[in-house]
C-alpha cells in the first residue's frame, strides 16, 4: 500500500511539472511557445525602476537638464525588450486601445512600440542618421505630416510643438550606435540635436544600443556626462542564470516535466549556443521544443539541443562553421 501511495504522490508531482497546455495539439502548442513573454530578471528590474522614478515628475520634476540614460548591451541581450516592458505601462496607442497592456505579449510588437505616444515616445536612429531624419522620425511617430523637402528649422519647430503638445516625457532611440557611421561632426551634430531636444521640451532621453553606442556617445564629452550608462551585460554560468532558465522552463508545454537545469550540460548547452543573450536563449528553448514536439521527444536533452546545429550570433559569418563543428 505504502508503495501504491508513494507512486501516485510521485505522478501527481510529475503531472503538476508538466505545463497545462502540454495536452494540445501541436500547432497550438508551438504558437503559445513561441508567444513573446516577460521574464522578470534583476537588471531588468534595475533599469525600470530607474526610469520609472525619472518618468514620476514628483519625483523627478521638469527641468532644463533632464536626466537621461543609455541602455547598452550586445546584440539581441534584452535592450529593446526592458524598454517594451516600461513603456507597456505608459502607452497610448495611436489608433486604438487595443495595443495598450503588456507588449511583451503582443504578437506585432513592433507595431506596439511605434505605436507609443504619451507620456513616452519610441522611435529608431536611421542607419544614416542626420538632424533631418530626427524630427522626420518624431513626427512621423506622432502622426504630423512633414513635408521631407521643407527647411530643417521648419521640422524642428514642428518636431518641439509636437513633443510638447502630445506631452511626451520620455523619448526612447533605439539603434543609436547607428550615429556613429559617419563623420566625427556628423556624430556631434546628431548627438547636440538630441541635447537640444531634451533641453527645450525638458523631456529625458533613453538610448538604446550595441557596446558601440558608448562610443556614439562619448564623441561629445559633456553628452557622455548627461547619459548615465545602465548595461545590460551577456548572462554567465552561475545563480542567476539557473533561476531564469527555471523559470522559463514553466513556460514551455511538452509532455514530460522540463528541466534545465539539474543536468549541468544542458544548462551550459544553453549558454554556450546563445552566447548568454536572451534573444538567443529564447530562440535556442523555442527551436528545442518544436524539435522536441515534432519528434515525439517531448523533452529538452542535450542531444536534442545538439541537434539543432545552432550557430551562435558570432559564428554567423563563418559559411563553414557548421561543417567545422562537426569536423
Amino acid at each position: 500500500m505504502a508503495e501504491a501511495i508513494a507512486a501516485v504522490v510521485a505522478n501527481d508531482r510529475i503531472r503538476s511539472q508538466v505545463h497545462p497546455l502540454a495536452e494540445r495539439p501541436d500547432k497550438e502548442r508551438l504558437i503559445y511557445a513561441k508567444a513573446p513573454k516577460w521574464m522578470n530578471y534583476t537588471v531588468a528590474e534595475e533599469i525600470i525602476d530607474d526610469l520609472d522614478e525619472i518618468l514620476d515628475e514628483e519625483q523627478t520634476p521638469r527641468m532644463p537638464r533632464m536626466p537621461c540614460r543609455l541602455i547598452y548591451g550586445p546584440t539581441n541581450g534584452g535592450k529593446t525588450w526592458i524598454a517594451k516592458r516600461f513603456i507597456s505601462k505608459y502607452v497610448q496607442a495611436n489608433h486604438a486601445s487595443d495595443h495598450v497592456g503588456d507588449i511583451a505579449s503582443t504578437p506585432d510588437e513592433k507595431t506596439a512600440l511605434e505605436e507609443s505616444v504619451s507620456p513616452v515616445l519610441y522611435m529608431q536612429v536611421h542607419p544614416q542618421p542626420t538632424e533631418a531624419r530626427i524630427y522626420e522620425e518624431i513626427l512621423k511617430r506622432l502622426g504630423v505630416d512633414v513635408d521631407n523637402g521643407a527647411r530643417v528649422t521648419s521640422k524642428m519647430d514642428l518636431a518641439i510643438d509636437a513633443l510638447h503638445e502630445a506631452g511626451v516625457r520620455m523619448l526612447f532611440i533605439d539603434e543609436i550606435h547607428n550615429a556613429i557611421v559617419g563623420s566625427r561632426n556628423q556624430q556631434r551634430q546628431f548627438l547636440y540635436t538630441l541635447k537640444y531636444l531634451a533641453n527645450d521640451v525638458e523631456l529625458s532621453i533613453v538610448a538604446l544600443g550595441t557596446d558601440e553606442a558608448l562610443a556614439a556617445v562619448n564623441t561629445a564629452p559633456e553628452m557622455a556626462s548627461r547619459f548615465y550608462p545602465l548595461p545590460v551585460p551577456a548572462w554567465r554560468d552561475d545563480g542567476a542564470f539557473v533561476a531564469l532558465l527555471r523559470r522559463m522552463a514553466k513556460g514551455i508545454p511538452l509532455r514530460k516535466p522540463v528541466d534545465l537545469t539539474t543536468d549541468e550540460r544542458i544548462s551550459r548547452e544553453i549558454l554556450a549556443m546563445s552566447e548568454g543573450c536572451i534573444g538567443d536563449i529564447v530562440d535556442v528553448l523555442y527551436r528545442a521544443t518544436r524539435r522536441a514536439i515534432r519528434t515525439g521527444t517531448e523533452e529538452i536533452t542535450v542531444t536534442v539541443l545538439r541537434e539543432l546545429r545552432y550557430i551562435p550570433f558570432s559564428k554567423r559569418g563563418r559559411p563553414n562553421y557548421g561543417r567545422d563543428r562537426d569536423a
